[in-house]
């Protein structure tokens, strides 16, 4: 079993994937991670240096070499699955899991850790910038297998709820 983690930069992706894969006894991956040793940069460094599109490329490699990997629960990026190709692989490969956060708890949490967030990083206007790039992302993350509506933002909780609906 294959398990992947998807939703908007800071839906909790990271901190509920790593508590899943514990639970169920399963290795985490976070695909982030995985593009920064691959490339040996950051991905703020990656996003400057080489642009996003380049990234994305880096980041589609990633998430394809965990084809073979079994066992596991994935942290995908906010856009990994936001291309025809990579939501399709998604369907085809893992059980997906969207955290849907809503848009008002969104923008407190970025707020607070925005200056590491390169599609925020440069925005004049935060709230338009993540409400444009939320609204175009929704069509991909509500292809997954498993919505979750985090309303209440407790990782057991969450986590919890993910297991009783795999």
């Amino acid at each position: 079993m294959r398990i992947i983690l998807i939703g908007f930069m800071g839906s909790g992706k990271t901190t509920i994937a790593k508590a899943l894969a514990h639970d169920l006894g399963f290795k985490f991956i976070d695909i982030d991670a995985e593009v920064e040793k691959s490339e040996q940069k950051t991905i703020a460094n990656i996003f400057e240096v080489n642009g996003e599109e380049y990234f994305r490329k880096i980041e589609t490699n990633e998430l394809k070499k965990l084809i073979d990997k079994k066992f596991i629960v994935v942290a995908s990026g906010g856009g990994t699955p936001c291309s025809e190709s990579n939501i399709e692989f998604i369907k085809n490969n893992f059980t997906s899991v969207f955290l849907n956060v809503d848009s008002e708890q969104l923008l407190t949490r970025l707020k607070k850790k925005g200056n590491k967030r390169p599609l925020i990083i440069e925005s004049k206007n935060i709230d338009n910038t993540v409400l444009a790039l939320l609204q175009k992302r929704m069509i991909f993350y509500n292809q997954a297998d498993i919505i979750i509506d985090i309303i209440d933002s407790n990782t057991k909780t969450v986590v919890n709820e993910i297991m009783s609906k795999l």
